[in-house]
């Protein structure tokens, strides 16, 4: 004859089911998070033990999927998916800066997203000497991986003054581009490295001369000049003395006749000019065309720009290079072939 189960019997044991059900569900759950943890664990591990570093470059506006895709080619992570569940999870709402970094490949994930997080991007020194030209700049910011895209640095900078609130009458921006040692990122969108070294000029020379500079007609004569300084002084104490000359030359309307300018114009860059090369047809020949040439023929500095603002006074119209780079100056012409035969011997 059996007995039958009270009402607290029957509940007690519904309840033990119960319990037993929630037993083997929680040891699932702690089994399945443990494992969880340990993939993610290893997935967030460095790919490498190697300390090579490698560049990458982050779109504006990439999705996490396309980032993922591009550390996983560079080999910086080890899974998409757990880069994708991490990134999920931790950094929901926090964007990956845009940039260029560079990264070392034993680094790990949480390390990877968190340079990204905080965009830090790399960076380097780079110094453009002073009398550079605007080709000489594109070549070296190229090198140094400052810009990929030296061709649009070129046009934009040869051609398209106007865009970078540069009133410059032959639409180029030689001479506006101030040299100086920058911090730059990587591979840079030519466009902001100009806008940065056209900013240093203004702020750097013509806010301090803004009763000479600004006036934009000024501001480009000024230049002119001490480009012509800048390509021709190799010593400080020469930079006001061959400003006189350029200007004791123009008011008397004497062609300039500066070795630089036709350099300029033959797009080369040698130690002698030869008298055939003073034959080349171009505006920026100042033996065959009187007055300062049509703009700058190179990006002077602080010290050639103030010599062209504040020249020596003086009656010099002539100089000649000396064996040691400085120059000997002279008031007539007979002086200065006399002082060019000196040099000579």
């Amino acid at each position: 004859m059996f007995r039958r189960q009270s009402s607290l019997e029957r509940l007690w044991n519904s309840a033990l089911g119960t319990f037993r059900l929630a037993r083997w569900y929680l040891i699932f759950v702690v089994a399945l998070l443990a494992v969880t943890d340990l993939l993610l664990r290893v997935g967030a591990a460095p790919p490498t033990q190697r300390h090579d570093q490698v560049l990458i470059t982050i779109p504006p506006a990439a999705s996490r999927e396309k980032v993922a895709s591009i550390l996983r080619g560079a080999e910086l992570i080890r899974s998409r998916t757990v880069f994708l569940i991490i990134t999920h999870v931790g950094y929901e709402g926090r964007p990956f800066v845009p940039g260029t970094y560079r990264m070392r490949m034993d680094m790990d994930l949480f390390r990877v997203i968190n340079e990204l997080v905080a965009g830090r991007v790399a960076e380097l020194s780079v110094t453009i000497p002073e009398g550079f030209t605007v080709t000489q700049i594109a070549h070296r910011l190229k090198r140094k991986n400052v810009i990929a895209d030296e061709e649009l640095f070129l046009n934009l900078s040869e051609r398209k003054s106007a865009e970078f609130g540069v009133e410059s009458p032959t639409g180029s921006l030689e001479g506006y581009l101030f040299p100086d040692t920058y911090r730059f990122t990587l591979k840079m969108d030519p466009r902001l490295v100009i806008e940065r070294m056209v900013g240093d000029l203004k702020r750097r020379a013509v806010q301090p001369n803004s009763s000479r500079l600004s006036d934009s007609g000024e501001l480009h004569k000024i230049l002119t000049v001490a480009s012509l300084i800048e390509r021709e002084a190799k010593t400080p104490e020469d930079r006001p003395l061959i400003a006189s000359v350029i200007y004791n030359r123009l008011a008397r309307n004497m062609r300039l006749q500066v070795d630089a300018t036709v350099l300029y114009a033959l797009k080369e860059h040698k130690s002698r000019v030869l008298y055939k090369d003073l034959d080349v047809s171009s505006a920026y020949n100042t033996y065959r065309h009187s007055g300062l040439p049509p703009g700058p023929i190179a990006n002077p500095g602080l010290a050639s720009i103030d010599a062209a603002l504040h020249p020596a006074s003086t009656d010099y119209l002539y100089y000649v290079a000396g064996s040691d780079g400085s120059h000997v100056f002279s008031r007539t012409f007979g002086e200065h072939i006399s002082n060019r035969r000196k040099q000579s011997l």
